[in-house]
């Protein structure tokens, strides 16, 4: 989950960066009424920053995801365990039944427990999978969010660029907008629904 965290940050910070770009000032000119070019303003734009990562980790909604992760987790560790237990008895049964049982017959049923514990395996890692995917489509809900908020935030102040906090070496706490976006988007967004998974095949 780090990994995929770690680009969506990446791309978060890119988005927001551009959020006020304006073509005729990156290329140096704008046209009045007249097609000539117009004089180009002294005037710095006004800058913010933002801390994406503090937002997808304090956020309500945020925190709830990982609640609802922890618990669906923690439901799917339990499903394993007794899939565990019981092979563990199966293995048993079958190292007791070692004597008994013809050469062919013991194999038979040495190649089924293999069967059941690839299956078990293929399982956790499809749980793994899923989890992943649920966790990062929830946490993709945030982000939109949170980029309509900038937007917003952006056209009411007057700001003409805002960066990610990520993106910058040294910044004024006055040109720190964390505070408010994260109010906002805890008012807008105060849970997202994890997504369903469907149940694993079989034991």
């Amino acid at each position: 989950m780090r990994s995929r965290s770690s680009f969506l940050l990446a791309a978060l910070g890119l988005v927001i960066g551009m959020l006020t770009w304006n073509p005729a000032v990156a290329q140096g000119q704008t046209t009045g009424e007249s097609g000539q070019p117009a004089p180009l303003q002294n005037a710095p734009p006004i800058v913010a920053v933002v801390d994406i990562q503090r937002l997808l980790r304090d956020s309500k909604a945020a925190k709830d995801i990982r609640a609802q992760l922890e618990k669906r987790r923690s439901a799917y560790q339990e499903e394993i365990s007794e899939q565990e237990k019981e092979l563990r008895a199966a293995d048993d049964e079958l190292a007791r039944q070692r004597a008994i049982l013809s050469t062919d017959a013991f194999q038979q049923k040495r190649t089924e427990l293999q069967q059941r514990i690839a299956e078990v395996q293929r399982n956790v890692e499809t749980r793994r999978q899923q989890l992943d995917k649920a966790f990062g489509e929830a946490m993709r809900e945030i982000q939109v969010a949170l980029v309509q908020i900038v937007e917003e935030m952006a056209t009411q102040g007057g700001i003409d660029i805002v960066f990610a906090k990520s993106q910058v070496v040294l910044v004024r706490n006055q040109l720190d907008i964390t505070d408010e976006t994260l109010n906002r988007l805890d008012a807008r967004l105060p849970s997202v629904k994890l997504p369903e998974i469907e149940p694993a095949s079989g034991k």
